[in-house]
């Protein structure tokens, strides 16, 4: 009985095979052409954001160059499939075969239309495809980004969608998969021959093996052969979701390895990299001795309160003139009037957890998760915290969100903050997706500091951020429709009412200031944003408005006798010398990365994540460079020797977060 059965079992079929590989490309097929249609869709979705000068060539190019990262998609989809029919040319193995094929084509698509649902959200928001920040998933409070976007976009009607979608599709493909291309009749009176089966055979699996790389060339395909047309937005809906989360994948892994420092230094020679980096002409022991600086102790008095506050997503394109008669920011302007507003700054990285870590450890976003690394578990002796406390100040810091959100408190508590206030010290009934309204936290902030003690004071906020639900027009928010002058700018995806979180930020922070200035005379105050915020009149924006942010320094009795350079870049690691600038006496010592942007001996530069900013150009690590809507017609910098400063920048940050203070001795600092 056994014989029996295994004979059944064992019945060589190569017209069996081939019936199966046939079904095997049809499974390929619906894949790609699932990928296509939704590339398709993002093409015509999105077609506002590319350049005017896109034709229908560059579309054409994107949808085949799409093809190609389609195909590869579907081959690895259908690997297992195709495997199993190669053994059902020696084994009566059909029904296991269909099987496996209709399980990978009805999970495929299932999987594929939520996919598309939650990318098509993830452009909206993000004017990009997958990329790096899809990793906030795990980083961030999970349960808020789920009830943000649930606010924010109709995820209701979008899985609804997808779903019903995943059900008609798998009825439809299932339907596809039942019969091959061609019947076995045909098949056996055309190919009945050894040598014409082996040919056959061979033509396929090598399609297949095409399909897989896809390429036929010598190297399969890769993240540049995106570039394919001439505008960066639709370069980027080239690749399909599945093969960008893949490449986000793999530069997440980059980012986080250890390995990384020759990616700014490709000889590995922190010594010459910081002794260029700090104007050293003799070595230094260790690089905290290359950090070390004293004060010029210029101030007879010194500031007796500070506020460093970091507003949510505060950038600087609504401060260029051009945007003039919609004024989002009139606060940040009056108060620039009579302090400082430097324009040509850079923020430290590019989201808030990242941003504030750099501004914390006074130490460079390098891509390596700072707030997990060990050497993090202690101050820095870069940290600001730190060292205003050896200055004699109390430090507080106030964040309006979660304080478990990244680890919050015990990343302040580790590097020096005395006392850390989150919003539930603001009212734990008053918190929403990301935290509390920001005139909530500020209403705080001015009870909890009182003039018993010289404070620094470190503020972030949440209310610049989807979900978008504060009421603005009720708080006051004057713009019902676009101002005509910059009416043709408006493409009027974005609601006036978001824009309205901007202005009122500003308002909030703005009457703090004044209402603290009289309160507690003696104060200074810095205002800047976390990042960008992904949100302007037109997907359209030059690199500096999607990369810059504004810095405010304001307190007369210390600003007003200083003499400054007449122009001003800089980022955020150079807030924190010139604040200790500020308040310290002669001769104290303190450990920096940036410089103090009121000297006027100092070269302007700021060293943002992988650009640089001068008071006329941008200028970006692979040494393209822009120049600013308001330079004053200063030179084109040199590019060269910007980019080497980027990098030894982030080669010295590197070291210092993750190997530590020591420097390699001579014999293997190359």
């Amino acid at each position: 009985m056994v014989s029996k059965v295994k004979t059944r079992l064992f019945a060589p079929d190569w017209y069996r095979y081939i019936g199966n590989l046939q079904k095997d490309f049809k499974l390929m097929i619906v894949c790609i052409v699932m990928l296509g249609a939704f590339r398709a869709f993002l093409l015509w979705r999105f077609t506002s954001h590319m350049s005017p000068s896109v034709d229908w060539r560059d579309f054409v190019g994107a949808a085949l160059g799409g093809l190609r990262f389609d195909a590869a998609v579907s081959g690895y989809v259908a690997v297992i499939s195709v495997v199993a029919g190669t053994f059902s040319g020696l084994l009566a193995i059909d029904s296991i075969c269909a099987r496996i094929r209709n399980t990978l084509a009805v999970g495929f698509i299932i999987l594929s239309c939520l996919l598309f649902a939650v990318n098509f959200v993830f452009i909206m928001e993000f004017k990009d495809n997958f990329n790096q920040q899809v990793f906030g998933v795990f980083y961030d409070d999970f349960t808020a980004i789920v009830k943000s976007a649930w606010a924010s976009y109709p995820m209701s009607l979008l899985t609804a969608l997808a779903l019903l979608c995943a059900a008609a599709l798998s009825l439809l493909g299932l339907r596809f998969l039942r019969h091959p291309f061609v019947g076995r009749a045909y098949v056996q009176r055309r190919f009945n021959r050894w040598w014409s089966q082996a040919l056959v055979s061979l033509v396929l699996m090598a399609v297949f093996v095409i399909v897989l790389r896809g390429s036929a060339g010598h190297r399969p395909v890769q993240m540049r052969d995106a570039g394919v047309t001439r505008d960066g937005f639709l370069n980027k809906l080239v690749l399909n979701p599945y093969y960008a989360l893949k490449q986000s994948v793999v530069i997440h892994r980059q980012l986080s390895s250890s390995g990384r420092l020759e990616d700014f230094l490709p000889g590995r020679d922190v010594r010459s990299a910081a002794r260029l980096l700090f104007h050293r002409p003799e070595p230094c022991a260790d690089l905290d001795c290359y950090m070390r600086k004293r004060a010029q102790g210029l101030h007879s008095e010194r500031p007796r309160h500070i506020f460093f506050i970091i507003m949510e997503s505060l950038d600087s394109w609504a401060l260029l003139e051009k945007y003039r008669s919609f004024d989002l920011l009139p606060n940040l302007r009056q108060l620039g009037r009579k302090g400082v507003l430097i324009k040509a700054f850079l923020p430290a990285s590019r989201s808030t957890m990242t941003t504030l870590a750099a501004i914390l450890t006074g130490l460079p976003d390098v891509g390596v998760a700072t707030r997990f690394q060990p050497t993090a578990q202690k101050p820095y002796p870069t940290s600001i915290a730190t060292q205003f406390k050896r200055l004699g100040y109390v430090t507080n810091f106030f964040y309006g969100g979660s304080l478990t959100w990244q680890r919050m408190f015990d990343f302040c508590k580790a590097q020096g903050f005395d006392h850390i206030y989150g919003g539930v010290h603001v009212g734990a009934g008053l918190m929403k997706n990301w935290g509390v309204d920001d005139n909530l936290l500020f209403d705080f902030i001015a009870r909890t500091v009182t003039d018993g003690t010289p404070t620094f004071n470190m503020v972030l906020s949440t209310g610049y951020h989807p979900p978008f639900d504060v009421p603005v027009y009720e708080r006051g928010f004057p713009y019902r429709e676009m101002p005509d002058p910059v009416r043709d700018e408006y493409d009027g995806v974005v609601p006036l009412s978001v824009f309205g979180h901007l202005w009122y930020s500003d308002k909030v922070y703005g009457e703090f200031i004044r209402r603290t200035e009289a309160r507690l005379p003696g104060s200074l105050f810095v205002v800047t944003g976390d990042h960008r915020s992904h949100v302007y009149l037109n997907p359209r924006c030059t690199e500096y408005e999607r990369s810059s942010v504004p810095l405010l320094l304001y307190g007369n009795p210390f600003l007003r006798p200083l003499a400054r350079p007449e122009g001003i870049a800089g980022s955020h690691l150079d807030i924190i010398p010139t604040l200790i600038e500020l308040a310290a006496p002669a001769g104290f010592e303190y450990y920096t990365m940036g410089t103090d942007l009121l000297d006027p001996g100092r070269q302007q530069i700021g060293i943002g994540l992988e650009r640089a900013v001068t008071p006329d150009y941008l200028v970006d690590l692979e040494g393209r460079s822009e120049p600013l809507p308001f330079e004053s017609g200063g030179p084109p910098p040199d590019t060269a020797a910007l980019t080497e400063v980027i990098r030894e920048h982030y080669g010295v940050g590197w070291w210092r977060l993750l190997v530590g203070n020591q420097l390699p001795g001579p014999e293997t600092a190359n």
